[in-house]
């Protein structure tokens, strides 16, 4: 069995929370996410329709996410004609994503198609359906998602939060990466069992505009209602560079709309460097927010990894896509706070008489210093014995561990002052 998912990019969230648990139960699927990847994306569309075309040859079944973007693309009308004549109607769903005023499907077919309306608090409802429409075996083993996420607490970070977030399965980690308080600074890590799978979350935050942070873009939205293909090759372009860079295994290229806006989301997979039978897979988002406080862009990146050991690919993989449903979740209910966190914010007033304050404690650390220099120079080296000599001695030894001390004064407070800002930002609470 092979299911196309034919569908219109500006609902993409609803139909990717039926395709992941799809994937999750081993059902070979066509979704377009997963097929069309960066590669040789200077010709995305030549890869695309030979894709598409052998896709639509080859599938089994169908299901349709409908609604009047996907009424009126071009794109989806093709996909119907081509799906309705070859297979039956026992073969292909409706998916009416969001329900309309109107029928959504108005392609002239004999066919009574299998309709059913999608709503966020019906989706396990969407699962049977589907899987008795098609007869797919094993759903008793599909894992209640609703009850499981139902019961998760509340997670708030700098710039956010997360209303689902499985704090009974969680464990908060030391950072992947001891960077002190400059590089990643902004870093959380959890770690837990979920359906008895280890996974990790890492939430990174960084308050500059990086460069994974370009790879969000938010002059999409009206492209997005007429024109798929521009946005993905926006998107395929904008990720190129970076799973290049970073030497990714890449398995799927994720548009994600979060309040309006285009974000990023990768799906990769990568080997133990000294152990091959260690598979970990990963489910990256990234989002691009513009803090209005302080009137520059915020880039806030969440990764899921699983960890798979001694276990083939395949089973590894699936494993992954069971737990997917419960990221997509957690990211779907992340909320943008604003930096509402941000304890210590040094006004330059503060950090200047702070570092004057350093540098006068410094060098007066440091006079004492250049004498004690002074005695040891002059015993082991010069053996000066006119007093004059020593006295100029003294003098030039503690001018200069003088500046020199005030110089090492002035950045430790300076040090100390960023630390403290940037200890603030790093703060985190738990709440219910």
């Amino acid at each position: 069995m092979k299911i196309f998912i034919s569908y219109k990019s500006l609902y993409v969230n609803n139909v990717r929370k039926i395709v992941d648990v799809l994937k999750g139960a081993g059902v070979e699927v066509w979704f377009a996410e997963y097929e069309v990847l960066t590669g040789n994306y200077e010709s995305f569309e030549e890869e695309l329709n030979e894709s598409l075309e052998e896709a639509l040859e080859n599938c089994t079944h169908a299901i349709l996410f409908t609604n009047h973007a996907w009424q009126n693309s071009p794109y989806c009308k093709i996909e119907a004609e081509s799906l309705l004549g070859r297979l039956n109607k026992n073969e292909i769903i409706q998916i009416c994503s969001p329900l309309e005023e109107y029928p959504s499907l108005k392609i002239q077919s004999d066919k009574e198609l299998n309709t059913i309306i999608f709503n966020q608090n019906n989706v396990s409802n969407i699962l049977e359906y589907i899987f008795n429409t098609f007869k797919i075996k094993n759903f008793s083993h599909i894992p209640n998602y609703s009850s499981y996420i139902k019961n998760y607490q509340s997670l708030s970070f700098r710039y956010g939060s997360i209303n689902t977030f499985p704090l009974n399965i969680y464990k908060k980690l030391p950072p992947a990466s001891e960077l002190g308080w400059v590089g990643r600074m902004h870093e959380f890590v959890y770690g837990g069992k979920i359906l008895g799978i280890w996974n990790r979350l890492e939430i990174n935050i960084d308050p500059y505009n990086s460069p994974i942070g370009l790879l969000s873009f938010t002059d999409f939205w009206d492209k997005l209602k007429t024109d798929d293909r521009a946005v993905y090759t926006k998107l395929r372009e904008r990720a190129y560079g970076y799973i290049r860079q970073n030497k990714l295994k890449e398995n799927g290229l994720h548009l994600y709309i979060h309040e309006g806006q285009g974000h990023i989301g990768l799906t990769y997979y990568s080997f133990g460097k000294t152990d091959p039978s260690y598979i970990s897979w990963h489910r990256f988002y990234s989002f691009t927010i513009n803090d209005d406080k302080y009137n520059k862009p915020v880039t806030i990146t969440l990764e899921f990894t699983v960890f798979n050991k001694g276990i083939a690919f395949e089973k590894a993989k699936r494993n992954f896509y069971k737990l997917v449903p419960f990221f997509n979740a957690m990211v779907g209910n992340f909320k943008y706070t604003g930096d509402s966190s941000l304890q210590f914010i040094p006004p330059k007033s503060v950090v200047a008489k702070k570092k004057r304050m350093g540098s006068v404690i410094g060098g007066i650390i440091s006079i004492p210093i250049g004498v004690i220099l002074f005695v040891a120079i002059n015993y082991y080296f010069l053996q000066l014995t006119s007093d004059f000599n020593k006295i100029i001695g003294v003098i030039l030894s503690c001018a200069v561990c003088f500046f020199i001390g005030r110089a090492i004064g002035r950045e430790t407070a300076e040090y100390f002052i960023m630390k403290e800002y940037f200890d603030s930002l790093l703060s985190t609470k738990i709440g219910s």
